[in-house]
């Protein structure tokens, strides 16, 4: 499994940076959470108590967020789910910190944050089940799906769940079936500037030109909104050991957001290998929560899927 510094060394040659580097330093995560404030859809409050209210979810001892970013959404479940234990992975140390700070008051044990990438972090279900007592668990994935590929996202999820464990997650949708409806919640100065931080902390930002936002559609139901900057004229600079010298007007992609129908997403789920228990859709179709467990391996009837985790 490639080391983060590897991940970095490559991310310049194959033209795309991995989410997680938007993600880990102090000043990036103040960024996320401004372009969080600024641009989330309205009425998320009412939306997810009312899906934690409405849907099936088991009062379970133990609340896992992954990627619980600032920890809202999970101190609302809390409200409802009355969990002794909360155990937030975020990939962020400083985001990871706060959801444990946010959820302490509210929890019978001191939350334990562990900072990890989800994808590639194989031994976490091991060190979850340590200090868990072998208690059943509800998993929280509130705004991981957008950024996390599902060739590597699911068979995570698969991984971390045992079988008494159960599933609450989040996808963020395409309203009236039209993506460049949301564009404006990525094409934005708050959002330029969050993806501008990690530019400039690498080096980079003077070799490349403006960020530039693009919708398409990839599958049916399906549509991924990215961001890219070009690199310019005669550029060379030292990179991880060596000389990089890309093309002029290359592109490097900083960023892409997956989005989904209802339909497409649930379909994503079940192919996954994972069964649905309650579905709550919000009323503009911007966001869905999706509650569910994960289907037997002897009944999955793609068993390869589970492997690319471990690889």
């Amino acid at each position: 499994m490639e080391s983060i510094a590897e991940r970095r060394r490559l991310a310049l040659p194959l033209g795309s940076i991995p989410a997680e580097f938007h993600y880990v330093g102090h000043r990036q995560s103040e960024l996320w959470l401004a372009v969080a404030r600024c641009h989330a859809p309205t009425g998320l409050d009412i939306f997810y108590r009312g899906a934690f209210a409405a849907l099936p979810i088991p009062h379970l001892p133990h609340l896992v967020g992954l990627g619980p970013g600032s920890a809202q959404k999970e101190a609302w479940l809390q409200e409802k789910l009355q969990a002794r234990r909360f155990t937030p992975v975020d990939v962020s140390e400083s985001l990871s910190l706060f959801s444990a700070l946010r959820l302490r008051p509210h929890v019978a044990h001191a939350p334990r944050p562990l900072v990890a990438d989800l994808t590639r972090f194989p031994n976490l279900p091991d060190w979850l089940s340590e200090f868990d007592g072998g208690e059943p668990r509800l998993f929280s994935a509130f705004g991981v799906t957008p950024n996390l590929p599902p060739g590597e996202l699911d068979p995570a999820l698969r991984a971390f769940l045992r079988p008494e464990d159960w599933l609450l997650i989040s996808a963020n949708l395409i309203p009236g079936g039209d993506a460049n409806s949301i564009l404006p919640q990525y094409d934005n100065s708050e959002t330029r500037a969050w993806l501008r931080e990690l530019l400039l902390q690498w080096g980079i930002a003077p070799h490349l030109g403006e960020i530039d936002f693009d919708v398409q559609e990839t599958a049916p139901g399906e549509a991924c909104i990215s961001a890219q900057a070009t690199w310019k004229q005669n550029v060379c600079f030292p990179w991880a050991g060596s000389l990089f010298q890309p093309s002029p007007g290359t592109p490097l992609l900083l960023f892409r957001s997956l989005r989904y129908s209802p339909e497409a997403f649930g379909a994503r789920l079940r192919r996954a290998g994972f069964d649905e228990a309650g579905v709550s859709i919000s009323q503009g179709v911007e966001e869905g929560l999706w509650l569910a467990r994960k289907r037997p391996a002897s009944q999955l009837g793609n068993a390869g899927l589970l492997n690319t985790f471990n690889k």
